[in-house]
């Protein structure tokens, strides 16, 4: 009988007496994983890096705009749902420091009180978000994995299992015995479990096209992420916020390419918000314009050199940087886009965009939902604004405050736009003047 049990994109899972082992790691293996009514493992071994120039979109942990050091979820799966640590193994040294730099920044945030600018207080509303009861502290991903590597750490992985990485193949021994060979080749065209039924899609001034509006644990549903259509005109571009897994193939699916974009506004650097960005660099048709606020935009910049294993000056080459950044707003193409901090453990920004005939509000919250208000008339039109509502038509954030001790959602309304406090983050009722 066989140890090893193929999933989709490249992946596996080999039986051992240490448990299973899974080979290489792309977006959604933990959608793969329960969809299929398996055990989230513990052991995590990831492929060794793709040299620069040998293949198309790949460089680093990154194979055809895929990273295959996606292990965020399976951290979170292992640490919160299993209670235990998982153990994370790379080929090499390097790959090891990278990939703790990776999750440091996902995990986290930026670790360096000079990285947060003027808004240092950022810090500890994200590490208060984040608090957990048993450390009395936000977790690191330290708390949740351990990270070793073949070159300098061996490949004893316990109960007389040991791993080698022999040319192209992971050997697997119990013993002195080899048990499974599977190669570290990654093969075909990655694919998605889940896609976005096809509709037709009628354009109105304001049009929202949803690509997925789930998580990264849900097996049935795609990660949070949507194109909006700020004008009726068929030739207007279209604004993609955030970026799930796979997208390329998500946009395909629903009848459009990469060159329908205009820009990105990207909110955090969770995996399920940021998984579709490498895809959008390296295999897309054109340049893409980036918008989101500085404290986020060099966090990304470190994630994606240790992912491409580029540096980031490198980085910053591959996209065009518009900084979004809370209280400076920024236009393009008759388009005002304005942000404010979002409640989250790391740096996190909602977004409003305005056009010169509506008006709409983008909030992406911590549990990956997205709420939008009706849309409205713009005040620039001289028409009715969220001041001037008919009688009995209340404030939407307003109604959602139920008490003193409620955290209420973000607000999707022009009254509320900038929130009482620092006029940067969604306060608490308790701590709004």
């Amino acid at each position: 009988m066989s140890r090893i049990h193929p999933l989709p994109n490249s992946t596996y899972l080999v039986d051992t007496a240490a448990g299973s082992i899974l080979v290489n790691c792309p977006p959604e293996t933990l959608k793969y994983i329960l969809a299929q009514g398996l055990e989230p493992p513990q052991l995590i071994l990831l492929p060794p890096d793709m040299p620069h120039g040998r293949e198309l979109g790949s460089s680093g942990f990154v194979h055809q705009g895929i990273n295959y050091a996606s292990v965020e979820f399976l951290l979170y799966a292992n640490f919160f749902g299993k209670q235990r640590n998982a153990h994370i193994i790379t080929p090499t040294a390097a790959q090891a420091a990278r990939l703790d730099q990776m999750l440091e920044e996902t995990f986290t945030g930026p670790t360096r009180d000079e990285e947060y600018g003027a808004d240092l207080w950022l810090r500890a509303e994200c590490a208060a978000v984040g608090y957990y009861p048993p450390f009395g502290r936000a977790p690191t991903h330290s708390d949740l994995c351990r990270i070793s590597n073949l070159e300098t750490d061996g490949g004893d992985l316990g109960h007389g299992v040991r791993v080698e990485l022999v040319g192209e193949m992971y050997h697997f021994y119990e013993g002195d015995e080899v048990v499974a060979e599977v190669s570290t080749v990654v093969r075909g065209t990655p694919r998605p479990l889940t896609l976005a039924p096809a509709r037709p899609l009628l354009r109105h001034e304001l049009t929202l096209q949803f690509i997925g509006g789930s998580d990264g644990f849900d097996p049935a549903g795609i990660t949070t992420c949507f194109l909006a259509y700020l004008s009726s005109d068929v030739q207007q571009q279209a604004t993609l916020f955030d970026t799930a897994a796979y997208l390329r193939m998500r946009l395909g699916n629903l009848g459009l390419s990469p060159r329908q974009i205009s820009e990105v506004v990207l909110s955090h650097l969770h995996e399920d918000h940021l998984a579709g960005l490498p895809e959008l660099l390296l295999m897309g048709d054109q340049r893409i314009r980036l918008l989101t606020c500085d404290v986020i935009y060099q966090s990304l910049l470190r994630v994606l050199s240790a992912m491409l294993n580029l540096s980031a000056e490198d980085v910053a080459a591959l996209f065009d940087y518009c900084p979004l950044n809370p209280g400076q707003p920024l236009e393009l193409d008759g388009r005002v886009f304005e942000s404010i901090y979002a409640i989250h453990t790391i740096p996190t920004i909602a977004v409003r965009v305005s056009a010169s005939i509506t008006r709409a509000t983008c909030a992406t919250t911590s549990n990956g939902s997205t709420n939008w208000c009706k849309r409205e008339p713009s005040p620039t039109s001289g028409a009715m604004t969220s001041s001037t509502l008919p009688r009995g038509r209340k404030c939407w954030c307003k109604m959602r405050a139920a008490g003193p001790s409620t955290r209420p959602s973000p607000p999707n309304c022009w009254r509320c736009w900038p929130p009482k406090g620092n006029g940067l983050f969604w306060r608490t009722p308790s701590k709004m003047s």
